[in-house]
């Protein structure tokens, strides 16, 4: 225990010399505004500045800061923002979308932006369907330009809920450089060629920073001269330098967090509910596969405690039918107003299992169908503190109720890449939500969004598969009848609900912590004009060019 404190307090003071100095040197100098985030705890960095590849596979900003998207659309309420184009306009059937692109945009290598780049990337997505992690593809049949400033593209659906995909989430790249890549999926562009308002300064696997790109078109909305990423590798050693005084920008979970905003005037928190975390099992492996295994681990997990315990009470216990409430109560079906996971119980799971015929052996463990007594682990990753110990009070409820469960603390690379190709047997993870319902209920069930086993899924990493949900899905995304939609949401529910493709935990908080000594202009609960954590991308770049020095 000594050995790991004094390592803790060792890395705390080197880091709060080499945060503090940052941090000191652009106020001091009164010539440079220099901005240290931490986004994560990830431990240290690749040199991978692809856009199409998730942090920290590829470092944060990369979308956002280097490349951007067409639109920005803030996923909190849905608001649009022009971008890189300046216009969108669907046609009458909603199958036809046209953009106006902005003139004058250049990539930071000085050489013009224009459709034909967008058309390129679009075009890539469907070449390589590894980089297409939004599945746009599915509902896209081409994508053209009529002239330098026009894109068009036609879907073989009503493509309203693809804007979000299309023009918020997807970054646009140069042909002039990404044309000569093989494959766009494999490659780490050390040097990257974007329009967006910073380009890659200096890397180390310690610290790598952005700097200001001159050539950027709406140049005079930067007023942050540097962005600088150190490396830290869990939430606790990210909160210690919180402590010190050495970051600007954080997306890290502290158990202390309220205390840590009243100690100084300049720091404060805003934690909006952003997602569902979930308990997720491998549904092509028996027992997962099973209903009745997946309503017993359901019935057994105390969520109030991993909200008590892990999440230091500031997040709220899910529903069953994952929606997030009381935020998105509207779209709640009426026969589950009152739905809720009630008190675990494992004399409740043990009945469920036994009328599904499962047995326990002499040790009093449940036995699969091959009458191996049923053993799993539970993925997680090193350092999330607070998910370490929500994964060790489920496992410790599992155990009881007569499985083998252990947690798997793993880095992240190995937890999204397990996730990804399927070589997992349970994680706990997140959702991937959007400014309505569809987009969660999308990216958890379609069957788009999965694929066989050691091939890379794009967000349904469990690989669920029900054709009634993929029905549902298309009817959601087609209608524009409130009452039609309403209808495929009580359909969606109603699966999650009874069929239980994943286990809901608790709401998760989207974590932001900032401090104001250096910067202004921050989102705030009053005025959330963007996704505020510093790993949302591409909401990042909005968030920075809102801020202002304080000297």
């Amino acid at each position: 225990m000594r050995r790991s404190i004094q390592v803790l307090s060792a890395f705390a003071l080197a880091a709060a010399m080499i945060f503090a100095g940052c941090g000191n040197s652009a106020s001091s100098s009164g010539s440079s505004s220099v901005l240290t985030v931490v986004p994560s705890p990830a431990g240290d960095f690749t040199n991978n500045f692809n856009p199409f590849l998730a942090p920290p596979q590829a470092n944060y900003g990369a979308f956002g800061l280097v490349y951007e998207s067409l639109l920005q659309i803030n996923r909190l309420n849905g608001t649009i923002q022009p971008w890189l184009a300046t216009q969108y306009q669907f046609s009458s059937d909603s199958k036809t979308l046209t953009f106006t692109l902005r003139q004058g945009v250049k990539w930071n290598d000085g050489q013009p932006f224009s459709a034909t780049d967008v058309v390129f990337t679009f075009n890539l997505l469907k070449q390589f369907p590894a980089i297409d992690t939004n599945a746009v593809w599915k509902d896209l049949v081409s994508v053209t330009n009529s002239d330098p400033n026009t894109v068009v593209m036609t879907f073989n659906k009503p493509g309203l809920t693809d804007l979000w995909y299309i023009a918020g989430q997807t970054p646009i790249v140069p042909q002039h450089v990404w044309s000569s890549y093989p494959d766009p999926s494999k490659v780490t562009n050390q040097n990257p060629v974007g329009t967006g308002p910073y380009k890659v300064g200096s890397f180390t696997p310690q610290v790598f920073t952005y700097v200001k790109n001159s050539n950027y078109w709406n140049v005079s909305s930067i007023h942050v001269d540097t962005i600088r990423y150190p490396a830290v590798s869990s939430n606790t050693s990210a909160d210690l330098v919180l402590q010190t005084g050495g970051l600007d920008w954080a997306g890290v979970f502290t158990t202390d967090i309220q205390t840590w905003a009243k100690s100084n005037a300049n720091n404060h928190f805003y934690w909006p509910a952003s997602n569902v975390i979930n308990l997720y099992f491998n549904l092509t492996k028996a027992p997962y596969n099973d209903v009745a295994f997946r309503q017993a681990v359901s019935a057994v997990i105390d969520r109030q405690q991993l909200v008590t315990q892990g999440e230091s009470g500031l997040d709220s216990v899910a529903n069953p039918t994952e929606l997030m409430l009381p935020a998105q109560q509207s779209f709640l079906d009426s026969q589950f107003a009152n739905a809720s996971f009630g008190s675990p119980s494992v004399t409740q799971a043990q009945t469920i299992l036994n009328n599904a015929g499962y047995k326990k052996n002499s040790a009093g463990q449940y036995l699969d169908k091959n009458g191996n007594p049923i053993k799993f682990q539970i993925n997680v990753v090193t350092g999330w503190t607070d998910w370490d110990t929500d994964t060790q009070i489920m496992a410790q409820e599992l155990t009881q109720l007569g499985f083998q469960v252990t947690p798997n603390v793993i880095s992240f690379n190995q937890y999204i890449s397990s996730l990804q190709n399927g070589s997992f047997d349970a994680a706990i993870s997140w959702t991937n939500p959007g400014p309505t319902p569809y987009y969660l209920f999308n990216s958890l069930l379609s069957s788009n969004n999965t694929a066989p086993i050691g091939q890379n899924a794009t967000s349904n990493y469990w690989r669920y598969s029900n054709p009634q949900a993929d029905q549902l899905l298309t009817q959601l995304a087609t209608s524009s009848d409130s009452a039609t939609q309403q209808q495929a949401l009580n359909g969606l529910e109603s699966i999650m609900v009874n069929d239980i493709p994943v286990i809901p935990l608790f709401n998760g908080a989207m974590f932001f912590d900032y401090s104001t000594a250096r910067f202004t202009g921050w989102p705030t609960q009053s005025n959330p004009y963007a996704a505020p954590a510093p790993y949302e991308q591409p909401d990042l770049e909005y968030v920075v060019l809102n801020l202002q020095p304080t000297n």
